[in-house]
């Protein structure tokens, strides 16, 4: 019997290698192929009617069945490449391995069932038993373990490594169809039940196990986030590292080391943060760390005495406004302590910038060759003052002044200084064109006003005040007008004096003509 057998091989291999150098051995197999250096091994194998492919190779019962034109696939299994007609560069191991792919090519498929559902889809590797099983029209994907990436329907370049990974399938094997892109799931049932979602990273057996939908998450650890059902651009680290709710998160990053009950992760996480990147609110960076001595962030640096931390658009030229008499320094052991604001050898600083404060010591400010601006140029002329007394009662009235101090103000030397020599100051009396009053006038005005030309009444000063620079100036334009009226009557004086020493003349001169 082996005689014969091995004779009738010898002599189908003989007549298909004269008939365009094709190889076969079993009932139909590759019967109707114009091609050239086929080889199909298996009843069935090649069998299609219109088969006009090269270079194929096809071992096992109806593999690559209905290929037509397809060229240097490879098949290897019961049913494997059945569909076939003109997908080519296919490499397929396995019974029913990529079954139902007609037109898609380069894929690679190991194992029973692998990308048995595939059609168009290509350049995809599928590596362990139903690996890739539900692939329509994915293209570029990595599966590699049972089941891994089991119900992909059309989404690309995904990596699953991993029995269940990234695959879709439910405890009670209900499946969810991924249509996401550039995932990556290493680890058993990592990323298990993605459905819609694009780069994201899992890396750990059950991380992100119930995960259904989200993006530009990035998850490392052993049951990392296995809880977390949908969120976007959150980062969690560590075995175990579970998120702080089951249904949304995002913009988060958690760091963690022990399993942690979902409401207390905050609490626990050795770190928790949140990133904003919202336009409203900013950006910016939260960490929330366990309450008690102990719990704390560090940052090392590499030299002694030097802190590590740096605000890089925070300088020595800012100039901060003062909100607080707290400030942040470090004490002996470098921890980051709030601190109160010195008062030198005051005592304890209560602090005086906050509503009601109040010194408990003397306070001094070595101005150390600086200057104290008290700057009121956003101020109204109700705002921005200063007020020394029991009770502050700012006047309204008495026009825009910063500075109130009830009782006077004792000092030993007051200059003011004039802005405007030429209208803060009286020397206009002097000028040529000054129409200077008749005395005449003044004794009219005064009778009837009761007070001098020019100078505010009592009751007007005591309803607006008195500027002593501009009453000082005021002052000095009367003395330049007495000085004026003085000079005009010295003149009369001095004209009636020759008048009358003429007179004496005159009257001398008829004296003695008697």
């Amino acid at each position: 019997m082996k005689t014969k057998f091995y004779l009738f091989l010898l002599i189908s291999i003989i007549a298909n290698y004269g008939y365009a150098q094709n190889t076969t051995y079993g009932v139909n197999a590759n019967p109707n192929n114009y091609g050239q250096l086929n080889t199909a091994i298996g009843r069935e194998a090649l069998y299609s009617t219109n088969n006009e492919s090269n270079e194929n190779v096809a071992i096992g019962d109806s593999t690559i069945y209905s290929n037509s034109s397809g060229f240097y696939n490879i098949g290897i299994g019961v049913s494997s490449l059945y569909s076939n007609t003109t997908g080519s560069r296919n490499v397929s191991l396995g019974r029913f391995a990529l079954h139902d792919n007609t037109v898609g090519n380069g894929n690679v498929s190991i194992g029973d069932n692998s990308m048995q559902f595939n059609v168009n889809g290509g350049y995809n590797v599928a590596i362990g038993s139903q690996s890739l099983r539900k692939n329509n029209s994915g293209i570029n994907n990595v599966a590699i373990g049972i089941n891994s990436l089991y119900s992909n329907n059309n989404g690309k370049d995904n990596i699953a490594i991993g029995s269940l990974a990234l695959s879709g399938i439910e405890s009670n094997n209900s499946v969810y169809y991924n249509n996401g892109d550039n995932n990556i799931a290493l680890g058993a049932k990592s990323l298990n039940s993605l459905t819609e979602g694009n780069n994201n990273i899992a890396q750990g057996s059950n991380s992100l196990l119930k995960f259904d939908n989200g993006s530009g998450n990035i998850v490392l650890g052993f049951n990392a986030g296995r809880d977390l059902v949908n969120g976007s651009n959150n980062i969690l680290l560590g075995n175990n590292c579970n998120s702080p709710t089951t249904t949304s998160l995002n913009n988060t990053l958690v760091i963690n080391s022990f399993n942690d009950p979902i409401g207390n992760i905050r609490k626990h996480s050795l770190i928790f943060g949140e990133f904003h990147t919202s336009t409203t609110n900013g950006r910016y960076l939260k960490f929330n760390v366990n309450s008690g001595s102990n719990s704390r962030v560090e940052i090392e640096s590499k030299d002694n005495n030097t802190s590590g931390l740096k605000f890089t658009k925070l300088t020595s030229s800012f100039n901060p406004s003062v909100s607080s008499s707290k400030f942040l320094t470090v004490n002996s052991t470098g921890d980051v302590v709030l601190q109160n604001i010195p008062l030198g050898s005051g005592g304890t600083d209560i602090n005086i910038y906050n509503d009601n404060g109040e010194l408990s010591g003397d306070r001094k400010m070595n101005m150390n060759n600086f200057n104290l601006h008290f700057d009121t140029s956003t101020s109204s002329s109700t705002t921005g003052k200063i007020y020394i007394g029991d009770t502050p009662d700012y006047p309204t009235t008495t026009g825009n002044y910063k500075l109130y101090v009830e009782g006077g103000i004792l000092t030993e030397k007051v200059k003011v200084a004039l802005r405007n020599p030429n209208t803060n100051w009286a020397d206009y009396v002097f000028a040529d064109d000054y129409k200077l009053q008749s005395l005449k006038e003044v004794e009219t005005f005064i009778k009837a006003n009761k007070h001098l030309p020019g100078i505010e009444s009592a009751q007007e000063l005591v309803e607006n005040g008195l500027d002593l620079a501009d009453m000082q100036a005021k002052q000095m334009g009367k003395i330049e007008e007495l000085t004026l009226y003085i000079i005009e009557q010295d003149k009369k004086l001095e004209q009636q004096s020759k008048d009358i020493e003429e007179l004496k003349a005159l009257v001398k001169v008829l004296m003695d003509k008697k």
